[in-house]
């Protein structure tokens, strides 16, 4: 089984693939991840990451592709900041049918601006876990991870200017993405501006 989770920056993407990775037993794979926590990718790309702006899809290809014929993948993934583009989301099905799988859903997450711009201006995550946190919670806890106990940080690319950018890059792509999977009829839609509850009931 394989899940897209869609989605703007801040939309709350990372929750609910981690949701559908404790319900269904698979592997989370998100892209973000990869191009930060690989040394050698981010030694290479960490300028570009950290502007906001995407990759190449020559360059993604080839990491989502390296990732999805390991072992752990067998079973299905939730793909989490992929496919980012009409071209990607045909890519990724390229790819997956060369593994003999296929994309089961696309769920898209869909949040406004207004929530947007609050959520990522007042974030702030653990280098180390990737656990993710507002400003209040670190504020309260001593500036802590909760889990490993490191030291929070705000991320390089966490301000107006780069918000601005990411969210001009997925609202010129994402109508067609939508469509893409809606003719595919595979497409489910979450409302993230709803109690915590109901989008967990949800998804």
């Amino acid at each position: 089984m394989v899940y897209v989770i869609l989605g703007a920056p801040g939309s709350g993407k990372g929750t609910r693939a981690g949701v559908l990775k404790e319900k269904l037993g698979l592997v989370h794979i998100s892209t973000g991840d990869l191009l930060k926590k690989d040394k050698e990718i981010y030694e290479k790309y960490g300028e570009e990451i950290n502007s906001g702006k995407l990759l190449s899809d020559e360059t993604m290809k080839e990491i989502l592709k390296t990732r999805l014929m390991r072992d752990d993948v067998k079973k299905g993934c939730i793909i989490d900041g992929y496919p980012r583009t009409l071209k990607q989301a045909e890519t990724l099905d390229e790819i997956l049918s060369e593994l003999g799988k296929k994309v089961e859903k696309a769920l898209l997450v869909d949040a406004s601006e207004e929530l947007i711009y609050s959520r990522i201006l007042n974030r702030i995550v653990c280098p180390k876990c990737g656990e993710i946190y507002n400003k209040q919670y670190a504020d309260e806890n001593n500036n802590k991870c909760g889990k490993c106990s490191a030291e929070l940080v705000v991320r390089g690319d966490d301000n107006v200017d780069s918000i601005k950018r990411r969210l001009d890059i997925f609202n010129q792509n994402i109508p067609e993405i939508v469509k893409y999977y809606e003719e595919k009829g595979n497409l489910a839609v979450v409302d993230a501006s709803k109690e915590p509850e109901e989008i967990l009931k949800k998804v």
